[in-house]
């Protein structure tokens, strides 16, 4: 573009500091006599990129997803939570762990992503020894096994 056919340059130039796009005009890459340039490690000083390493594995870390669709059902001795899928699941990737007032369930569904159902604060007491949990085709199936036999009228406190 000729520098006549600049519509920024001739507005700044015809109106100077007064022009709306003065402030975004660019400046001179001239570094004043009296400015002090730092350069090392871990300053960034613009210029053309600098290689830090080569050949270095990269490695994703995955990205958990709290898994918020689920139902569940009180019955005499025991919980139930479903958790349905729209894929199917591979029983392998599945760990559940289970303590009188907790269940952490989690799903390494792929290198980079993590599906987890982690409920800290169940409404009542349960046996960790006696609770189990199912894979099926598309959905995971967790009993908790009731210490007593309390109704539950919520899964978990907030």
């Amino acid at each position: 573009m000729v520098e006549s056919e600049n519509a920024l340059r001739d507005n700044i130039r015809r109106k100077g500091e007064n022009s709306y796009y003065y402030a975004h005009a660019p400046r001179p890459d001239e570094v004043p006599d009296h400015a002090i340039v730092l350069e090392g490690d871990g300053i960034i000083t613009g210029g053309p990129p600098k290689l830090i390493a080569r050949d270095q594995q990269f490695t994703p870390q995955p990205h958990i997803f709290n898994i918020r669709n689920y139902s569940w059902s009180d019955e005499n001795d025991k919980v139930t939570i479903y958790i349905p899928f729209e894929e199917d699941v591979d029983p392998d990737l599945v760990t559940c762990k289970f303590d009188t007032k907790e269940v952490d369930l989690t799903y390494s569904f792929s290198d980079t992503e993590t599906r987890k159902l982690w409920l800290k604060k169940l409404s009542n007491t349960i046996s960790p020894t006696q609770s189990s949990y199912k894979v099926r085709k598309n959905k995971i199936v967790i009993t908790l096994k009731k210490v007593g036999s309390l109704s539950w009228y919520k899964l978990a406190e907030n």
